[in-house]
């Protein structure tokens, strides 16, 4: 087969390649409110049977997956599951957008439109590559399983169930997860693992109303106080957090994966400025991604307590306070052990103040040492033209990437194509044209590479 041929192919109807991202974007598929979904999910497997790819939907307790599969008429032919989304984020206030969210618009070698970056973008991508893949050789090496999601943006409810009911289906040999961004240099992740996240609240109460700080203050329990006092106690100056357990069962990280850390690129000054800090960032390059990666983390999201309004002081001591507080915690830790030591602790320190579980999401990490992830790092590496950066993990959380680990036992890893500023969630939302053609060009890579290892 012919990969020289492929390339070509693709630079030379990268016009094509575009009017599927297009297609994409303007049709509206936000799974807040299942605006437009059922309309993306039939659209998306038109497209796909135009490309010669096999496509159907396959319903859920939710919104449809939309399955896609090319086989190779090799026997022994691995497979290779790719995963995307076609669902979509809220656009939020039009009057914030330079260009219409729902219909793409191309200009300065960026196509604008909610969806673009997050996710359309990178699966029109793999769509593209696939397919021209398949025009140019008339076969492909290996199998190929499409799997698009239409709940990646709601946390995916239905997407376990979905997997656990058609498990024979689904089985790969590897699955690559194409979403989020590429590094700002322009080289390509491989990152092999996400953070788990527990959000929970404490809530002090000691009156069921208000009262006045000045006939009142000093004499009564204040519940903002008594709140104060126990976050105070969860963590220490240099940013550690002092509840008994919370890093039990961390794994240290191996040398292998230090040397990855060693090699990411990292500015502290550039970050502070980007970041918009009060203070400089002071962590050496090693600290700064061991926390992110192989440390749990307890961060307060938000306090509520009295009434401040319209820029005006309050005159009342309130008689509750409320603490928002989310950990993100690194393989294997759990929810469970969590949740339970944060409520020893807080016991320990005032049993009056409740604690409240909101939500969760599990940790998750591939083994770094399956010989199929060199084969796709040497064929992205041809495609970006850039060394690979390695992630052991993200320090965020990710749902489908863990059910794929739970429920399938099969290996995962996330290979973005989207540029750095490409505004996922955010107002005139992009994808560069050459991310997207070199997305194309590495599922091509990859596709020979694996078909040929």
């Amino acid at each position: 087969m012919c990969l020289s041929q492929v390339h070509a192919a693709i630079n030379k109807q990268t016009a094509e390649g575009i009017k599927i991202i297009k297609r994409l974007i303007n049709q509206r598929s936000t799974s807040t409110d299942a605006c437009g979904i059922r309309e993306c999910a039939l659209l998306l497997k038109n497209i796909m049977s135009g490309l010669g790819i096999k496509a159907y939907l396959i319903e859920t307790e939710g919104n449809p997956v939309v399955y896609g599969e090319v086989l190779s008429n090799e026997p022994d032919a691995p497979t290779l599951v790719l995963y995307n989304h076609y669902d979509v984020q809220p656009i939020g206030a039009e009057t914030d957008w330079t260009t219409p969210p729902f219909s793409a618009t191309e200009k300065d070698g960026r196509i604008y439109g909610r969806g673009a970056g997050d996710n359309k973008g990178q699966l029109a991508a793999n769509l593209f590559g696939v397919s021209e893949y398949l025009r140019v050789n008339g076969q492909v090496p290996v199998n190929i399983k499409f799997i698009i999601e239409g709940e990646e943006e709601i946390g995916c409810p239905s997407f376990k169930r979905f997997l656990k009911n058609n498990k024979d289906l689904l089985k790969g040999d590897i699955v690559i997860i194409c979403d989020s961004s590429i590094h700002s240099s322009g080289a390509p992740y491989m990152i092999y693992g996400v953070r788990g996240s527990l959000k929970l609240s404490l809530r002090s109460v000691t009156a069921n109303t208000d009262h006045h700080s000045g006939n009142k203050g000093g004499v009564i329990p204040e519940a903002a106080w008594e709140l104060v006092q126990v976050l105070a106690s969860m963590y220490d100056k240099n940013y550690n957090v002092t509840i008994d357990g919370f890093y039990d069962g961390i794994i240290e990280p191996n040398n292998k994966e230090l040397q990855w850390i060693d090699s990411i690129p990292y500015d502290p000054d550039e970050l502070t400025a980007a970041y918009e800090l009060a203070k400089p960032l002071s962590l050496s390059r090693r600290e700064y991604y061991y926390r992110l990666m192989f440390r749990p983390t307890l961060s307060i999201l938000g306090i509520k307590s009295g009434l401040v309004q319209n820029g005006g002081i309050p005159g009342a001591i309130p008689g509750s306070a409320q603490a928002i507080l989310n950990i993100r915690f690194p393989y294997p830790q759990t929810v469970d052990h969590l949740f339970r030591a944060v409520e020893k602790h807080v016991k320990n320190i005032n049993p009056g103040i409740e604690v409240i579980f909101h939500s969760s999401s599990p940790a998750a990490r591939t083994k770094t040492d399956l010989p199929i992830l060199n084969t796709i790092e040497s064929a992205l590496e041809n495609a970006f033209g850039k060394k690979v950066i390695h992630l052991p993990s993200m320090g965020a959380s990710w749902a489908s990437f863990c059910l794929w680990e739970q429920v399938m036992n099969m290996p995962a890893v996330i290979i973005p194509y989207a540029n750095i500023d490409e505004n996922n969630h955010s107002p005139n939302e992009n994808i560069s044209i050459n991310c997207f053609i070199t997305g194309a060009h590495a599922i091509a890579e990859i596709i020979y590479a694996l078909g040929n290892a």
